[in-house]
């Protein structure tokens, strides 16, 4: 037996993930690691730049046992993703000038967001269309009023909420933005007038069940169904009842307008009353109560526009930020660079042999040699002497006379370098040192389930002196 799956699926899957991990334990963890100090290590694996060895999830994934073993052997770092590092998102859209934008219920291009400046402070704002006159926006939405706004070009536009700073600084970026979930009864009782969360509270509260803000139409539909009514540039009155039998039902009748542009062979929409109280399925129909056949309407979600962001904006995708600040064991590692960054859930931790609870762990082999400081050099490759049976590491970081390094070759995780053993570059007899102690990585070689593998076009450079912010999103 089939069964046809609706965005809501979605959005009901996406709050579960949501809450699972913004209630996390330790007996589910979630980490960020580094991984590929070297994209040749990379290429002579996949053969190529064009990361067709990533795991993305889903049955067709390429993604095999020996990626995750490749992946393991030259993982840096190891960094947990707390609870606040978690939030729906949606893809970003700012408003731009003269570009037309969709209304509800339109899935694509349907809201906006606008940065605005109030008393000289900036505040990121985000606004669904309720309404689209088909034509250019003129005027960017703004403001914060808990209720629908009418502008000038004829927009109809609902304040949705604000991005908070705190918000912005872990989950904007150029591709996504963050959806705040619904405020809740019992966070309203100690919300402070003018912060982000008061604002949105407002607007659930002033959310018009069985609103109706204006109607969508197929073009060609439209064109081929019209009649005399459409001729000499007449104006259609449009109006709407729903599936009851008596319309005085409805609280506030909608009243809007289709116009049929000739000259520019397209048809314009116009809005003069929004409408209140309507339920179940809603017809149209014209000045003489005749269907207007291809336009249809469709009555707001839920308890009404937003009275739930996410849902307000479909958002059906989760972001997971891990933000890494170089301080205690990660600073030595906090150099460098890296070019995969791979989503983990329950590496184990080798000291406790269970899921993996700490913050952070160094995610490669290290030793400390002979001398004050090691003169190896990141991305210089070693081997034993002076017998050399083969074995080769990949120098990642060195910290005065610790020297942290991966198996960069498949299937060799078990080269290791032993206590008292002395180790010089490959490519000749220089820089010899000798190995005083040994060190294995914090976390059960290839434990965990990778999620997800992201390979960057560029590598990503790390310094001792800034935050480190990894992203991952999961759309379902």
């Amino acid at each position: 037996m089939s069964a046809k799956i609706t965005n809501n699926l979605n959005l009901i899957l996406a709050k579960a993930v949501f809450d699972s991990l913004k209630t996390a334990t330790n007996d589910e963890t979630f980490y960020a690691a580094a991984a590929f100090s070297k994209d040749s290590d990379y290429f002579s694996y996949a053969n190529s730049y064009d990361s067709e060895s990533e795991f993305f999830g889903g049955a067709d994934s390429e993604y095999g046992a020996d990626d995750s073993t490749f992946y393991s052997q030259h993982t840096l770092t190891y960094h947990r993703i707390l609870p606040g590092g978690v939030s729906r998102c949606v893809p970003r859209i700012d408003w731009v000038q003269n570009r037309i934008y969709n209304a509800y219920p339109s899935t694509e291009n349907f809201y906006v967001l606008v940065r605005e400046f109030v008393s000289g402070i900036g505040r990121l704002n985000v606004y669904k269309c309720l309404f689209s006159p088909n034509k250019p926006s003129i005027n960017a939405p703004t403001g914060t009023s808990a209720t629908p706004v009418t502008l000038s070009d004829g927009y109809i536009w609902q304040y949705l909420y604000s991005i908070s700073n705190s918000d912005a600084v872990r989950f904007l970026n150029s591709e996504y933005m963050p959806v705040p979930e619904r405020v809740t009864t019992e966070e309203a009782l100690n919300l402070v007038p003018g912060t982000t969360r008061y604002l949105q509270y407002a607007v659930q509260e002033n959310a018009q069940l069985g609103a109706v803000y204006g109607f969508s139409f197929d073009s060609d539909v439209l064109y081929a169904s019209r009649d005399s009514d459409w001729t000499l540039n007449k104006t259609v009155k449009v109006r709407i009842t729903d599936s009851r039998n008596d319309s005085d039902l409805i609280l506030k009748h909608f009243q809007g307008t289709l116009y049929y542009d000739s000259e520019n062979n397209r048809f314009l929409p116009g809005t003069l009353e929004e409408g209140f109280g309507y339920v179940g399925v809603l017809k149209v129909v014209d000045q003489d109560k005749k269907p207007i056949i291809g336009v249809t309407s469709k009555i707001a979600g839920g308890l009404g526009h937003g009275s739930d962001a996410p849902t307000d904006l479909n958002a059906t995708s989760i972001m997971l930020v891990s933000r890494n600040i170089p301080q205690d064991d990660f600073l030595p590692l906090a150099t460098g660079q890296y070019q995969m960054a791979n989503l983990i859930r329950n590496p184990i931790d080798v000291t406790t042999q269970n899921i993996a609870a700490q913050d952070f762990y160094v995610g490669c082999k290290s030793f400390r040699v002979d001398n004050i400081t090691a003169t190896f050099n990141v991305n210089d490759v070693i081997k034993p002497y002076p017998v050399d049976d083969g074995r080769r590491a990949r120098v990642v970081s060195v910290d005065q006379d610790r020297v942290f390094y991966v198996n960069y070759i498949y299937d060799k995780e078990q080269d290791s370098f032993l206590d008292s053993e002395q180790v010089v570059l490959e490519d000749g007899i220089n820089k010899i040192h000798t190995i005083n102690k040994t060190f294995n990585r914090d976390i059960i070689f290839n434990s965990g389930d990778i999620i997800l593998s992201d390979w960057k076009a560029v590598p990503l450079i790390r310094s001792k002196d800034q935050i480190e912010s990894m992203n991952f999103v999961l759309s379902f």
